[in-house]
């Protein structure tokens, strides 16, 4: 799907990401999905997928991207601020590189 959506067939990656998150339930899948629908504009659908995969049973340190990228989306600015904090938190409790933007 990736591949697709590189060379320019956004709507083919888009639907075969949609079947795909059907049948698997899987973090990654959504925010995958949730990227490209934010490349076509569709705001509301993007949030409510990446808000789907950021809380999932998964651990957090490996959706640190995805909440920033939340955050990006999301208009509320108490909520963005928020996942901002939750990234930078799980960042700083692994020893890990707080971007300076974050």
């Amino acid at each position: 799907m990736q591949a697709l959506a590189a060379l320019g067939d956004i709507d083919a990656a888009i639907e075969k990401l949609r079947n795909l998150v059907m049948i698997k339930n899987n973090w990654f899948l959504k925010y995958s999905l949730a990227q490209l629908l934010l490349k076509k504009g569709i705001k509301n659908e993007t949030i409510a997928l990446m808000s789907c995969a950021a809380y999932t049973r998964d651990p957090m340190e490996v959706k640190v991207n995805l909440l920033v990228q939340l955050g990006n989306v999301i208009e509320n600015k108490e909520v963005k601020e928020l996942h901002y904090l939750l990234s930078e938190s799980i960042r700083l409790e692994n020893e890990w590189n707080v971007p300076d933007d974050l």
